[in-house]
């Protein structure tokens, strides 16, 4: 819509909320684990969303033995406050609130080739001048970007588990910068 309007995510997937589980459930579908969710947020983020929210299947109904376990709920809402993704939500409020947030831009131009689709899709944000990028890579392949774009600046790796970095090492060639991620886990790639 124009003009463009500050987008939330308000009801991304919830850790350990049932797939699919209308019209009835199948426990072979599993659940939402954290790095479903840790995928869906930084997504979020990268695609311009300006937040998003987290939730858990079994805070939101407060699964105990006072109220209803709802929809197929695995533990009570208090187990459920010490999940993995709750904890790991905490790094994606860091990146961002370090980057100073007001002149992100979503800039999908930025990756060279396709940037993949559903649980593969990669998203890239940069600062309107350019002098910072950044790329979430949900996937075990490499990232290619233009050589134009990371030409001097340094590169490193974000775990958005840990928060720990460590450093990229890029391949560059015909105009195209490749990196390799350390495994094959999602990972936060930063140039500045």
């Amino acid at each position: 819509m124009l003009p463009v309007k500050p987008t939330f995510d308000s009801e991304p997937n919830y850790e350990d909320h049932p797939v699919s589980p209308w019209p009835t459930f199948n426990p072979q579908n599993g659940y939402f684990d954290e790095y479903d969710v840790r995928r869906q947020n930084w997504r979020s983020v990268f695609a311009g969303g300006c937040g998003v929210i987290y939730g858990h299947h079994s805070i939101w109904g407060f699964a105990s033995d006072r109220y209803p376990w709802i929809n197929h709920t695995k533990m009570s809402w208090r187990e459920a406050l010490e999940r993995p993704g709750a904890r790991q939500m905490r790094f994606l409020k860091e990146f961002i609130a370090s980057t100073g947030m007001v002149d992100l831009v979503p800039d999908q131009s930025l990756l060279v080739g396709s940037p993949g689709e559903k649980a593969e899709h990669i998203r890239a944000i940069r600062k309107a001048d350019r002098s910072w990028l950044a790329v979430y890579v949900p996937h075990t392949g490499p990232v290619a970007l233009h050589t134009s774009d990371t030409a001097g600046k340094s590169a490193h790796w974000l775990d958005p588990r840990t928060g720990n970095r460590q450093t990229a090492e890029p391949k560059s060639g015909n105009r195209v910068t490749v990196f390799h991620k350390p495994n094959d886990i999602d990972w936060v790639l930063v140039l500045d």
